[in-house]
């Protein structure tokens, strides 16, 4: 399945982190007037990265939104980081 998707990945912090966004090319994801509709690499833009957040713009035909991809510390990390990160993820 892999050969059929994009990667888009948030990147890499010395540790396991990381986002990504998997995208299918291959099933549309419309139908306008008899017509299927199918994504393309073209389509999608990242707006955002690090390694706990990946935000993309996505600009298809009759489909426009941002997706936003987070990796949140987990409930045992320190409060810093967790208050760091919903900081981010807030603006």
């Amino acid at each position: 399945m892999l050969e059929n998707t994009f990667l888009l990945s948030g990147g890499f912090n010395g540790k396991l982190l990381g986002c990504a966004l998997l995208v299918n090319f291959e099933e549309p994801y419309a139908v306008v007037k008899g017509r299927h509709l199918y994504f393309a690499k073209e389509h999608f833009v990242p707006v955002y990265a690090d390694p706990r957040l990946l935000v993309v713009q996505c600009n298809a035909p009759y489909f426009k939104c941002r997706i936003i991809v987070a990796h949140a510390p987990c409930a045992d990390a320190l409060p810093n980081v967790k208050r760091d990160w919903y900081a981010i993820l807030y603006k």
